[in-house]
């Protein structure tokens, strides 16, 4: 049983600097800064650059915080650039759109802030400015951006350091509590969960915007391959870029802060309330569904967490979603930040790479290709609702995405196999996808997190099983299986009939 929060305490607290930081050296974000390439800011800069990754907001941001305060105490101005490259894996229109309707909502957030905005989407990995980042640095004073543990983020910055050179920093902007504030990867949600609840009474408070002390609207940028956004044309943008087209975007999801803002202002007025006896009803829509907003950075962490903290709701609704959102989150982020093997079976606990393999040769009733799982073309009716649940909206509910994973080991001819199809299914089509939640997630399905449960079956050994029917008695089935077909109907009315969506 998981330990609760003590709601009340932390309702108190609506100071906007927590008052244990007053009169101490704590400093809030020790923690989600580190520096990525040392020495001093460049003598007459004309600004300091933020490249923003993957927190792709103009507010409730720690890493543009941390940018502004540096900016400041220069006295420059700061430029934030935004990039999007068609050479990312599985690069595809859902992807693209979504990010580029983020960036809309940015250049729009960040002109009315009165700070330099640059956007600039690649539109040939061949061709384009490849250099972008290095070439904006030049004129910086220092470089700062985001500290992500999956995706591509941690390559970047890799690689940036090389490119520039002026300090670099990286802001941890992720979550609640700083995944450095851990030092090394829990093995469950219990182990990780006490140590949570004895940090939040320091890391969970609104983050206070800080104001850029000179604007920097009309800065003249050295990149000739700025992006114009305003008049934009959505479509034309992203037919213009070298990416796989045949991947439709999602028209149940569009990216943005104000498309996310308007999702969490849903769930805390019509779902939050019965969220935790309602949220595993695939079907009847009780979970917030901000994911992909998550993911991508158009809305934070932490103002989601203080947003429903603070919520008309149950406190057993509000416990619940705050040991989903704060405690399990963060367990799937300090995975990924400590083992550099999140994306492989390796990073399993040997009890269960041991019964998997033990098991590898067991006998499968059913088998099925990657392109049977892609096209939902399985035996199993509620299995191939979830697949096709992805390819219309771009993601899984989150319960049924448990079953979706273990019937993709128990139907493929291999653990590594079943791997490496949940993982090419969530990049190209989910748009939470490449996530630490993601990957533990997946590996959840093979037993990570979890303990041994016997009696020994086979293919699963002793990773714990789940079955469909008991699964369909267990969801609203009917409700579900007509809210597929209602997403996948309005998707069809969006795609190109030249282009199949399965």
């Amino acid at each position: 049983m998981a330990t609760k929060l003590n709601l009340q305490a932390l309702r108190r607290r609506s100071a906007p600097v927590p008052p244990a930081h007053r009169d101490t050296d704590f400093d809030p974000m020790r923690k989600r800064v580190i520096m990525l390439q040392e020495g001093v800011p460049r003598k007459a800069a004309k600004y300091v650059l933020y490249w923003m990754q993957i927190h792709r907001r103009a507010y409730q941001n720690q890493a543009l915080n941390f940018a502004l305060t540096q900016a400041n105490a220069l006295r420059l101005p700061l430029v934030v650039y935004e990039g999007l490259r068609p050479d990312y894996e599985q690069a595809n229109d859902r992807m693209h759109q979504f990010i580029i309707e983020g960036a809309l909502d940015n250049r729009r957030d960040f002109t009315k802030r009165g700070m330099r905005y640059c956007f600039y989407l690649m539109p040939d990995a061949d061709t384009g400015n490849r250099r972008a980042v290095a070439q904006l640095a030049q004129e910086a004073a220092l470089l700062v951006t985001d500290d992500f543990p999956t995706f591509i983020i941690p390559q970047h910055n890799r690689a940036i350091v090389k490119q520039v050179d002026c300090p670099v920093y990286a802001v941890d902007a992720n979550g609640v509590v700083p995944m450095r504030e851990l030092d090394h990867e829990e093995y469950a949600a219990r182990t990780i969960r006490p140590r949570i609840h004895r940090l939040l009474p320091a890391y969970f408070w609104p983050i206070a915007e800080v104001a850029p002390k000179i604007k920097s609207l009309a800065l003249p940028l050295n990149l000739g391959e700025e992006t114009a956004l305003e008049n934009a044309d959505l479509q034309v943008l992203v037919a213009a870029t070298n990416i796989d087209h045949s991947v439709a975007p999602s028209r149940h999801f569009h990216g943005g802060r104000k498309a996310a803002l308007a999702r969490l202002k849903t769930f805390l007025s019509e779902r939050l309330q019965n969220y935790a006896a309602g949220r595993n009803l695939a079907g009847e829509h009780w979970t917030s569904e901000l994911s992909p907003y998550l993911h991508f950075g158009h809305i934070s962490a932490m103002e989601v967490a203080w947003e429903v903290l603070h919520a008309e709701a149950p406190p057993e609704c509000i416990d619940a979603f705050l040991e989903e959102h704060i405690v399990r989150r963060e367990l799937s982020y300090n995975f990924c930040h400590f083992n550099k093997k999140h994306a492989s079976l390796e990073a399993l606990p040997a009890w269960a790479r041991q019964t998997l393999f033990a098991h590898e040769k067991d006998q499968r009733a059913y088998l099925y290709t990657s392109k049977q799982f892609e096209q939902a073309a399985t035996h199993d009716e509620l299995w191939n609702l979830t697949q096709r649940e992805l390819l219309a909206t771009g993601k899984i509910h989150g319960y049924m995405r448990m079953l979706w994973g273990k019937k993709i080991i128990e139907w493929s001819a291999s653990p590594q196999e079943a791997m490496a199809t949940m993982i090419r299914f969530h990049h190209r089509y989910a748009l939470d996808g490449r996530n630490p939640n993601t990957y533990t997630g997946i590996l959840w399905c093979f037993g990570k997190h979890d303990r041994a449960w016997g009696p020994q079956r086979p293919i699963y050994g002793l990773v714990r099983y789940m079955a469909s029917e008991n699964t369909k008695r267990k969801i609203n089935f009917r409700a579900y299986r007509e809210w597929v077909e209602s997403c996948e109907s309005e998707q069809r009315g969006k795609i190109n009939r030249q282009v199949s969506l399965y």
